[in-house]
């Protein structure tokens, strides 16, 4: 089946599309979706390397699943939603630009827009960040504005880096949001080290790290980890496998 007949089809048939997901899903090129997995409607924690279930919320018919409930008000989940459209628009502004050659480097965070302003939303203004390079949402829900983000991806001297890094290496210490730096990985060990601290001083905040299923195979995330369980680090742990390792199939 093309996917103009299922778009054609989903317009006119919106029950007869969410019958085909089942069947449709089979096909996909994304690894995480290949399998039929365990749902639950609240989080599992495991100390074992037993599989772990998907936490899902909401249904494919729009409505919360059975034993889930809105851990937020609705006016919170419109803020979110409004900063996840604005994260959608900035990513295809800036990419458009990038392709056009007038900024040399640009990530987008398609699809992952949920993923980081749902976790932004729900941390301590005290909470430190460190990202990667797709984690738009996370500055902005922060406070972080578009201008901010131009005129870093323009290398302008005014901005917080002074025009000497990168496009998308986002940074602002005033709203709890660490330097994104370009190897893949250094940022997994630094939030071990500043949740460390943060359990020596017995401080109410901990450390939060982004990084991908690619950023995962490098040494420092199996040494952050290792620090972390042994010292018993403040530090939050996000990977997400978006199937995907920069422009590369994972």
């Amino acid at each position: 089946m093309s996917l103009w007949t299922l778009r054609c089809r989903t317009r006119m048939s919106p029950t007869w599309a969410l019958q085909r997901l089942p069947r449709l899903r089979r096909f996909s090129s994304f690894a995480g979706l290949l399998h039929e997995g365990k749902l639950a409607p609240e989080p599992e924690f495991h100390k074992s390397g037993q599989e772990l279930p998907v936490l899902r919320l909401v249904g494919e018919d729009g409505c919360l699943v059975n034993g889930a409930e809105l851990p937020c008000s609705l006016d919170a989940y419109l803020d979110m939603y409004k900063c996840m459209v604005k994260v959608a628009i900035v990513d295809s502004v800036l990419n458009s630009l990038q392709r056009q050659g007038r900024i040399s480097f640009y990530m987008t965070g398609t699809g992952e827009e949920a993923a980081q302003v749902g976790t932004a939303a729900q941390l301590g203004r005290r909470d430190v960040i460190w990202a990667q390079y797709r984690e738009l949402g996370t500055y902005l829900h922060r406070g972080f504005s578009i201008q901010q983000v131009v005129d870093q991806c323009l290398s302008r001297c005014d901005e917080p880096g002074k025009g000497r890094q990168m496009p998308v290496h986002y940074c602002d210490a005033s709203i709890g949001m660490q330097a994104i730096s370009s190897p893949l990985g250094t940022q997994i060990p630094q939030a071990v080290g500043a949740g460390y601290a943060f359990r020596t001083a017995s401080e109410p905040r901990i450390a939060v790290t982004f990084f991908g299923e690619g950023a995962a195979s490098e040494g420092d995330c199996a040494v952050a980890l290792n620090f972390a369980a042994t010292l018993r680090s403040q530090t939050l742990f996000i990977c997400r496998n978006n199937g995907w390792a920069i422009s590369t199939p994972a």
